[in-house]
């Protein structure tokens, strides 16, 4: 069984990065309405949301799958691994989950590719 732990963006080269922000994306699905939004725009709208830290990548060690949450559910998944007894040197949690979980990023919480 796995443990999720939150990757930090900036680890990533910038070409992974692209593909797991991608993946998301396509994964997702937004209704944008009427408007057609690219590819590109969707990618740099959840990048500028990582960069705010309103959201943050997942990793799921018993799926061994990655996925974008918002900044509300990182610290609730950070919250239940430090209930379970999993701490830095386990693991389980790693400096992403410093790296700005704490701050308050402004808007509802909504993660919108």
């Amino acid at each position: 069984m796995g443990v999720s732990t939150i990757v930090p963006w900036r680890r990533l080269d910038a070409e992974l990065l692209r593909s797991v922000i991608e993946s998301f994306v396509n994964r997702e699905g937004t209704d944008y309405g009427v408007a057609e939004v690219s590819l590109a725009d969707k990618v740099a709208h959840v990048k500028g949301q990582l960069e705010r830290k309103e959201a943050f990548i997942v990793f799921d060690g018993e799926s061994e799958s990655v996925t974008i949450v918002t900044a509300q559910q990182a610290r609730v998944l950070r919250d239940q691994l430090i209930d379970e007894g999993y701490d830095h040197g386990e693991g389980g949690l790693d400096d992403g989950l410093d790296d700005g979980l704490d701050d308050k990023p402004e808007g509802d919480g909504e993660l919108e590719p």
